[in-house]
């Protein structure tokens, strides 16, 4: 079942998600026309990728660098201070 109106995508250039309610893992989401499997629980407000990030690759929101991947992140992984580095860290 793909779930609908659980997410926010700011910027068609964005590669992360956020959630707009709690997300549980397994459940399929649409975005842009893409199905993106959750691959963990995912908090209201909190974020997850829309594809896989590998290591130092660039996220996006807002349309614009927000940090730098520390370890690859398969498609549908939350988004957290454990796999990204924020660019105003550097």
């Amino acid at each position: 079942m793909i779930v609908e109106n659980q997410t926010l995508k700011i910027h068609h250039k964005d590669n992360i998600i956020v959630a707009l309610k709690d997300i549980l893992t397994g459940s399929l989401i649409e975005v842009e026309g893409e199905i993106v499997e959750v691959k963990e629980f995912i908090q209201i407000k909190h974020k997850f990728s829309q594809r896989d990030i590998n290591i130092n690759d660039t996220l996006i929101q807002y349309g614009i660098p927000v940090g730098l991947a520390t370890c690859f992140i398969p498609k549908g992984s939350a988004i957290t201070t454990y796999n990204v580095r924020h660019i105003s860290q550097e």
